[in-house]
């Protein structure tokens, strides 16, 4: 990530930004030979200043100025040379921010887009508050890594090296022996007290995430921790979170104060010892006042900003540690969903859909170990099925049997370990993912609805799609939406809130479907997309659908039998295998397991039939409410 932006403009500003911060070095370490000059002419009567700098100034010692106004013109270059050095500093400050601004933007939309390619067992295996921490983290990780590296170790490492020259050059190997190890103890010893920081800081983030993560959860469920009086005990969960954080805390507090201490400790050390034997010096002639105050002014100057060298590695550190989970989701492209080389877009012609001899079990797609299973761990066993374009198919079956499973199989939500899922001739995997998911449309039991209004939930099933025009109004119309919104006082403009809240069960089906009809997909999946609807409202809505699919392959999944016999074909599933299918009279004609489910809701009435029983002649009843989706197989998950 970091290399992606050292590219193009990119690089020549950070090229530039570093130039600054070497000049703005030479500027500072320049400024201590000022105080030796003034001191000089002050401690001898005349204006003494080096080689170099008679060049520069030439009229500073060919008589034109005596020893006052030289002092003064020396003074006035150093605070000069001061206020320039602070001023490239600051200025540089300025320019990095704005530089480093494409890197956050381009390392957010790729954390961000590799977020969106990870598969659905990445996300329902993860945790979305953890993850939003660390996304956020690693953004600001960019800006702490970049500037602590660029901005303050390096350019601190040349000026180490410029000091330990220059003293070389005025004092002798020794003293600038002196001031190199007093910088490299200095640092040693701040790295591997930071480094062993390192784990403190893993632990607080750890911790951050978890207290995230069980407030977010607590507030989501805001309904159901009221409802059973649990407020006081996600607070106490929520407090035991922030407890192991803030001893994390402590620990890092510990360590931060002994890394102060041994700090001014070699500092003082050093600095002492470096006193002693230039004022040595000047008692042996060796050297002059304004030498020895020039040499402990560089080494002072230099160990100014090294009081901030732990702090900066640690934000370096802690920036590598933020950034790390993100950088491993970037790079994990094995993990990701990404289309094959030879990908080509999908085209659909007459929409028809078929499974072939299909194996699938959610054991085998998280990538566990599956030696020794059940067959009941499979969802899908030798699955074979036909779907001809244009048709009008539904899937029932006891909870369990795979249904939801074809809609994720067939919009490449999970892969089958095992068999083909074709689409007008073309393999699934062959064609690429925007393709696909273009020209499917589908509407789950629970639908996800985004904290904006009615009007850009509808349009969202359609890329360039706006909330203005009619096609979201017509598709409201068409979903048997126009009676909601007309109770509402921003009517298709009115907002939904989090996820849907402010709506009830059946009011968030029918914008999804409102979405699905805008989207005007070849396929379209209705994933027991009318379960939390009334039946007057449910029978409604599905003579329109039946007007509104005309040319396009719909699969309707469904529990409520009675709002699929209309249908063109009927499909049975039981185990992971198609049992029975054909038209609603002729499945009734074999009194084989639709007819026993059909016999069964008759007699229950609106109750939903789940026949989770081994037996051939019994369909038992799974009382549910309206907005369970389906259960999962014996191996407890869901599909």
């Amino acid at each position: 990530m970091y290399k992606s932006f050292l590219k193009g403009s990119g690089k020549t500003a950070v090229v530039f930004c570093c130039a600054i911060v070497l000049f703005a070095k030479f500027v500072r370490v320049s400024t201590p030979f000022m105080y030796q000059y003034v001191l000089d002419t002050v401690s001898t009567g005349a204006v003494s200043v080096s080689p170099v700098f008679r060049s520069i100034f030439p009229f500073v010692d060919n008589g034109v100025l005596n020893v006052f106004q030289g002092s003064f013109f020396l003074i006035a270059v150093y605070t000069v040379s001061k206020i320039f050095a602070q001023f490239l500093q600051s200025a540089n400050d300025v320019l990095f921010a704005r530089t480093v601004q494409p890197a956050v933007r381009v390392f957010g939309r790729e954390a961000l887009a590799s977020l969106y390619r990870m598969p659905l067992s990445f996300h329902t295996g993860s945790n979305t508050g953890a993850l939003t921490r660390s996304m956020e983290r690693g953004m600001r990780a960019i800006i702490a890594v970049l500037s602590r590296l660029l901005l303050h170790l390096v350019p601190q490492a040349i000026e180490l090296l410029l000091v330990s020259a220059i003293v070389w050059w005025k004092a002798g190997p020794e003293l600038a022996l002196v001031c190199f190890a007093t910088v490299a103890v200095y640092c040693a010893f701040t790295i591997q007290t930071v480094q062993q920081r390192a784990h403190y800081l893993e632990e607080m983030n750890k911790s951050d995430n978890l207290a995230t993560n069980r407030l977010l959860d607590g507030l989501l469920h805001y309904e159901a921790v009221t409802l059973n009086n649990r407020q006081s005990h996600e607070i106490l969960r929520y407090d035991e979170k922030i407890v192991d954080y803030q001893r994390a805390q402590l620990k890092s507090s510990i360590s931060l104060a002994v890394l102060n201490w041994g700090q001014k400790c070699i500092e003082a050390l050093g600095s002492g010892y470096l006193l002693f034997r230039t004022a040595s010096s000047v008692l042996s002639g060796t050297m002059t006042v304004g030498e020895m105050i020039m040499i402990n002014t560089l080494l002072l100057q230099l160990m100014g900003p090294l009081d901030h060298l732990g702090a900066n590695y640690m934000f370096l550190m802690q920036g590598m540690v933020d950034a790390k989970e993100m950088f491993r989701i970037i790079q994990d492209k094995s993990s990701q969903e990404n289309d094959r080389e030879t990908a080509k877009p999908l085209l659909v012609s007459r929409g028809d859909v078929e499974f072939k001899n299909i194996h699938f079990s959610y054991v085998d797609h998280a990538g566990q170990e599956d030696k020794g299973r059940s067959h009941k761990e499979h969802v899908l066993c030798g699955l074979d099925l036909k779907i001809p374009g244009g048709s009008y198919v539904a899937v029932v079956g006891e909870s369990g049997c795979g249904k939801s499973t074809l809609t994720r199989l067939l919009t490449r939500t999970v892969t089958a370990k095992e068999g083909d899922v074709i689409v007008d001739g073309q393999d699934v995997r062959d064609v690429t993912f925007q393709s696909l998911r273009d020209n499917v449309a589908l509407v789950h039991q629970d639908p996800s609805l985004f904290n904006e209004d009615i009007a850009y939930n509808i349009a969202y099933g359609k890329y360039g799609c706006t909330e203005e025009v009619c096609e979201a109004l017509s598709a409201a119309e068409s979903a048997q939406l126009q009676p909601v919104i007309a109770k509402m006082n921003n009517g298709i403009y009115s907002m939904v809130g989090d996820r849907g809240q402010r709506l009830s069960g059946g009011q968030r089906q029918r914008v999804a479907l409102a979405r699905a009809l805008v989207k005007d997909a070849p396929i379209l999946i209705c994933d027991e997309a009318t379960s939390a609807l009334d039946v007057k409202t449910e029978s409604n809505m599905m003579d329109r659908l039946r007007d509104l699919r005309r040319g396009k392959t719909t699969l309707l999944i469904a529990h409520r039998l009675s709002s699929i016999v209309n249908c063109d074909e009927i499909i049975v599933m039981h185990q992971g295998k198609v049992v029975e299918r054909g038209p609603h009279a002729e499945l009734l004609g074999l009194n084989g397991r639709y007819a026993a489910m059909w016999a069964q809701q008759a007699k229950e009435g609106s109750k939903v039939v789940e026949d989770d029983a081994v037996s051939e002649d019994l369909v038992e009843v799974a009382v549910g409410s309206s907005m369970s989706s389906d259960s999962g197989c014996g191996c407890g998950h869901a599909h």
